[in-house]
């Protein structure tokens, strides 16, 4: 058996590193155990389910027992390839393993023609089949470790000649850079503009973009529900905003790619506003909050389908983070709605975005996130009217855009939100 099992190793080593893009690492171990044959270790950053394997002979008692060796060269192998993200797949070919669930790694039994679990087969078609018998054994094996040794060669190679080009492609992160130069440029802007024309920085906001509801039902500047997520008067809540947005961006990105993520933050941050208009009165609002919960809520559901929740510290930790940003919606100026409908919308968007969710998954939160779209379009309509009037404000934004020489908007902005307030 051990004959056949280290050939077999060898077939899934040459099919994970040729076919599936790993490489090999070599392992140092701080503890005392027994040198094996059959003991390989193998990295994919870019393997967003199973960025580390492991391949043995070991029983369920040997598994068990080494333990504590595994998760300390899994925590060395996650800091050489910077992922925290992503599940340990451990495979053996020992007729007393089996397939059981520890902590963050799938341990599976593996032999030819073999039933896998169906979350593996999603990630490996091929790896019940890419293992076989032979007659001659050594000769077998000798070929293989010569084709290996021959790639590994080259991979090396090319590896030296892209490091740079990948590293800054990786450290590239569209979803934050992009609203954190958009964002940081409005900020200055606006802090400019309130002190070149002794203004407030709430009206220097509204100028540059602030959520309004008053302009946006008496103008229709429905653009406003999008600019306003960039907006941000103080430095403190600019600077909180892209903190967390970067922590949660990075992540996301990894699983639904750049251009999806800044989707889900962007469509989060419109969906929020409009809850506001909803549910909110004639209230002035800025931040990328509604976006960040998005994001948020995208990555609940990555972490959902990654089999995150199976493990007891994380899903205490996820809890743990909804109960405080649940506190932190429901303190004075701040708009739950805004987070909440940014929320939902990350989690719909999450669902349909998913790679490894099922295509009626998929349809079916496609279908759902349209029907609430067109439920939301109806109430904006219906709930776009409002009580609370603030002339004051209204009066000295246009005086501002009569400073600027903008005469004809500004006689516009007064008399048409005197019109409105007077219900003509």
């Amino acid at each position: 058996m051990n004959s056949k099992a280290s050939l077999w190793a060898l077939q899934l080593v040459k099919y994970f590193m040729v076919s599936k893009g790993y490489l090999q690492v070599s392992v140092v171990s701080n503890f005392k155990i027994e040198k094996k044959e059959i003991d390989y270790w193998l990295v994919n950053e870019q393997n967003q389910y199973f960025p580390i394997i492991h391949i043995s002979n070991d029983s369920d008692q040997e598994r068990t027992g080494k333990h504590p060796f595994i998760s300390a060269t899994i925590s060395k192998i996650r800091n050489l390839i910077k992922s925290e993200t992503g599940l340990i797949l451990d495979i053996s070919f020992n007729e007393n393993s089996t397939d059981f669930f520890l902590t963050d790694i799938q341990y599976i039994k593996l032999q030819p023609n073999i039933d896998v679990m169906q979350p593996i087969l999603e990630s490996f078609p091929e790896i019940a089949t890419v293992i076989y018998d032979v007659d001659n054994v050594e000769a077998e094996k000798k070929e293989i470790q010569r084709d290996l040794a021959i790639r590994t060669l080259q991979s090396n190679k090319k590896a030296k000649s892209e490091r740079k080009k990948l590293n800054f492609k990786e450290s590239f992160c569209l979803s934050f850079l992009l609203p954190a130069i958009v964002s940081i440029a409005i900020f200055i802007a606006i802090q400019i503009f309130a002190s070149a024309y002794k203004t407030s920085l709430l009206n220097s906001a509204i100028i540059f973009g602030a959520y309004y509801k008053a302009y946006i039902t008496i103008f229709h500047q429905i653009y406003r529900f999008l600019t306003a997520g960039f907006v941000h008067t103080s430095f403190l809540h600019l600077l909180f905003n892209l903190m967390a947005l970067f922590d949660m961006a990075i992540i996301a990105e990894k699983y639904y790619g750049k251009n999806k993520t800044l989707l889900i933050l962007t469509l989060a941050i419109i969906i929020g506003n409009v809850c506001i208009f909803i549910g909110n009165g004639n209230i002035i609002a800025v931040g990328l909050s509604g976006g960040i919960f998005g994001i948020f809520g995208a990555l609940i559901v990555m972490f959902a389908f990654k089999g995150y929740f199976k493990i007891p510290a994380f899903r205490k930790q996820i809890f743990r983070t909804i109960y405080m940003n649940i506190i932190i919606s429901l303190m004075p100026g701040i708009s739950l709605l805004g987070h909440l409908g940014g929320f939902v919308t990350g989690i719909m968007l999450g669902m349909i975005f998913a790679t490894n969710s099922s295509k009626s998954l998929r349809i079916n939160s496609l279908i759902c996130s349209i029907i609430i779209a067109v439920v939301l379009g109806y109430m904006s309509f219906t709930y776009k009217d409002f009580n609370e009037f603030y002339d004051g404000t209204d009066y000295e934004i246009s005086q501002l855009y009569q400073k600027m020489n903008l005469d004809k908007i500004a006689r516009k902005y007064i008399t048409e939100t005197q019109k409105y307030y007077k219900g003509e």
